[in-house]
């Protein structure tokens, strides 16, 4: 599968798992494509935005999604800076 496919098929399956959230076990089993398609959500949020300063503005953002100030900080992030080569900087 190509990355474009595979990058579509996550966001598509976070979606549908959002709605089983609240009332199912053993979703820990699917935390890494849960924050896959959230960070692919979350990338749409920024595209149009060159530059942004404002952290407060960018967690906001996230929070649309359901991406809590923690996971942001200490996965999302983090991984989009060192996937970015750099293109992104915190």
């Amino acid at each position: 599968m190509d990355n474009q496919k595979l990058g579509y098929w996550s966001i598509a399956t976070q979606k549908h798992l959002k709605k089983f959230q609240p009332d199912s076990t053993n979703l820990d089993e699917l935390d890494s494509i849960n924050i896959t398609g959230k960070t692919g959500r979350f990338i749409g949020l920024l595209r149009g935005n060159s530059y942004i300063d404002n952290l407060r503005k960018i967690e906001k953002m996230a929070g649309t999604i359901g991406i809590h100030r923690a996971e942001l900080h200490n996965i999302i992030l983090p991984k989009l800076e060192k996937a970015s080569d750099k293109k992104i900087v915190l």
